[in-house]
């Protein structure tokens, strides 16, 4: 990444942080606006901070392995550079019906993955927001889990450089491929 891409980057990052204080604030004074349930909580409910740190040098197929319990993953595409994914990974896990989209990249520093974790907080998605699980952004592993009215989930998170990010349309589902995720 050039310089002008970085400050690019950050200043995007900067710009998106402020929307997420909005979220945030929105989240918990008008809990009816995005669901009755809606709620801002903290705390690491997959024990991320617990788990091995990939390689810095790790390849596509060790940062998404072929199994993640009973999850096989499909073949493993290049991200063209939607939404700053350029550079990642994306690949689709399917156990029987169920089923989780990862995606992965690698960033330049454990700032910067924190930052794109902290811009992250709600994707553009069609239903209310039942829950947001987050961290600070400062620390590691940076994370935030979205929990929807319709009872999807996604989340991102950091691993010192790397940036993930999984989505299921089912909570259950992704707390299944989460509990088995390596990292």
């Amino acid at each position: 990444m050039n310089r002008l891409q970085r400050q690019a980057v950050i200043a995007f990052g900067a710009a998106l942080l402020a929307g997420t204080i909005v979220v945030a604030a929105l989240v918990l004074s008008w809990p009816g606006l995005f669901g009755q349930s809606a709620a801002l909580l903290y705390g690491d409910p997959y024990n991320l901070a617990g788990r091995p740190l990939p390689l810095a040098e790790a390849s596509a197929d060790e940062v998404l392995p072929a199994r993640v319990g009973a999850f096989r993953r499909g073949p493993v595409e290049a991200l063209t550079g939607e939404g700053g994914t350029a550079g990642g990974v994306e690949a689709v896990y399917e156990s029987g019906q169920e089923r989780v989209v990862v995606r992965a990249l690698r960033t330049e520093s454990a700032a910067v993955a924190r930052l794109v974790v902290s811009t992250n907080v709600v994707r553009p998605h069609t239903a209310g927001v039942a829950e947001v699980r987050t961290v600070r952004a400062g620390e590691e592993p940076a994370f935030v889990r979205v929990r929807f009215d319709d009872g999807a989930a996604h989340i991102y998170w950091q691993r010192q450089t790397f940036v993930f990010y999984a989505a299921s349309g089912s909570a259950a589902t992704l707390d299944a491929f989460m509990a088995a995720f390596p990292y």
